[in-house]
């Protein structure tokens, strides 16, 4: 019969040569296979130690269109400066290449840059096999950023390796922080909202524990025991306690104090005015009418003189 003439393995066939043909054509046929094999593993240049098993582990039909831009495919089991690890290597222009290394003492995976001669670079991202947590050594946004999962305050998609019921996560439009299964604070639009109070320290005249970043000497503070404080400008102006006076007011020692009485339904308003030491009657403490629309001064219907302690009317006081 005519002889076997296939290019590559496939088309060797396994029929052939029958038990009939010459002896003459033999040593043809062994010429044949040889050439197939060679035709079809044109780069085979060396032994290749892998088993059967190994080898269809690397099923890859095509390196140049699984790896874009890749120009060499180094085998899967090299061996790395640091040890007997597992590894795929990338070869690019240049003397770096990127490697994705399976370390057999901690079974992390890990992908790594090194330069071809095998000095170590750094591990941009490394998978962790005791906790498969994933660490980026360098992290960046693209394209609007990372997205995840909305998570709950149970199952928190941004918490911690300590906590993982502790961090941040999306429920029902708005943003959330739990604290070890629980939520803790809520971010909406409409605003913030807390499920436990918020403790402060008692903070003082002089720096209020809850205050102003423009005016910190301005705000609210806890005075005394079951007593709270307001100050303006580091100086006490009003006094709320549960012993003794329920409130009072300080007034400054130069300019006295005022307290105005207003109604939405009148224009008369009337204040309670302190004079102070650069008032006229200093110490003082007068009744006075006022336009409340205008602010502008009417009368002074009574007032008490520091000095002799009477009580003086513009009009007669009439008495039972």
């Amino acid at each position: 019969m005519a002889l076997d003439n296939a290019e590559f393995i496939a088309e060797l066939s396994i029929s052939d040569p029958p038990g009939t043909d010459p002896l003459n054509q033999g040593d043809d046929h062994i010429r044949t296979i040889k050439k197939a094999v060679q035709q079809s593993f044109p780069n085979v240049a060396s032994a290749v130690p892998q088993t059967g098993v190994q080898m269809a582990q690397m099923a890859i039909k095509n390196e140049a269109n699984l790896f874009t831009g890749i120009n060499t495919f180094q085998n899967i089991t090299d061996l790395d400066a640091q040890g007997s690890n597992n590894q795929i290597r990338f070869l690019a222009s240049g003397v770096q290449s990127w490697q994705i290394r399976h370390e057999t003492v901690a079974n992390d995976l890990i992908l790594a840059r090194r330069y071809i001669a095998g000095v170590f670079q750094d591990n941009p991202i490394t998978v962790a096999n005791a906790t498969g947590f994933a660490t980026f050594a360098k992290l960046a946004f693209f394209n609007g950023g990372m997205l995840t999962v909305d998570g709950s305050a149970g199952a928190v998609p941004y918490s911690f390796t300590s906590s993982q019921a502790s961090g941040m996560y999306l429920e029902a439009s708005a943003v959330s922080l739990s604290f070890a299964g629980t939520r803790v604070a809520r971010f909406a639009t409409s605003g913030l909202s807390l499920p436990a109070p918020i403790f402060g320290v008692d903070g003082n005249v002089g720096t209020p524990a809850y205050t102003f970043g423009l005016e910190t000497g301005t705000g609210m503070f806890r005075g005394a025991a079951g007593s709270l404080w307001f100050g303006t400008n580091g100086r006490t102006r009003l006094k709320l306690s549960d012993t003794g006076r329920n409130s009072f007011l300080q007034g400054s020692a130069t300019l006295g104090l005022s307290l105005s009485l207003e109604s939405n339904t009148s224009i008369i308003a009337y204040s309670i005015d302190y004079e102070g030491t650069s008032g006229f009657q200093p110490g003082q403490l007068s009744f006075s009418r006022f336009n409340r629309t205008t602010g502008v001064f009417i009368d002074i219907p009574l007032y008490i003189n520091a000095t002799t302690g009477r009580v003086h009317s513009k009009l007669p006081i009439l008495t039972p």
